[in-house]
């Protein structure tokens, strides 16, 4: 439900597919990982996402209350792992400019940019 609000945002505010698609994405697979990783089951939790757009990139940051869960440290303590469980954070990673995790007052805050120019024409 997520990924299709922000696709419907995007076709309001008029960004290109390609776009679109690609934060939506980002956004789906950072967000079905936190909740495997970072949330009890039945527990009560919330998950915020900001999208800001700049000339040339979009940075998308996303914040949980769960517990403790830095997306790039499971990717790569689990690198050599066949598991497709983890494929998610790889795409995300080879999709975006730069990913930053941080943990600050209880929070786990991941930051995502994407540059635009590598989706090319809607």
């Amino acid at each position: 439900a997520l990924s299709s609000k922000i696709t419907e945002r995007a076709r309001e505010e008029n960004l290109r597919p390609g776009f679109a698609n690609t934060i939506a994405l980002c956004v789906e697979e950072m967000a079905g990982n936190v909740v495997r990783h970072a949330f009890k089951p039945g527990e009560k939790k919330w998950f915020d996402v900001l999208i800001l757009e700049k000339e040339h990139e979009f940075i998308v940051r996303m914040r949980d209350n769960g517990k403790m869960f830095d997306p790039l440290k499971y990717f790569h303590e689990n690198a050599d792992d066949k598991d497709t469980e983890h494929m998610g954070i790889k795409l995300v990673l080879k999709m975006a400019k730069d990913v930053q995790y941080s943990r600050s007052i209880g929070l786990n805050n991941l930051i995502v940019t994407v540059e635009k120019g590598d989706y090319g024409p809607g």
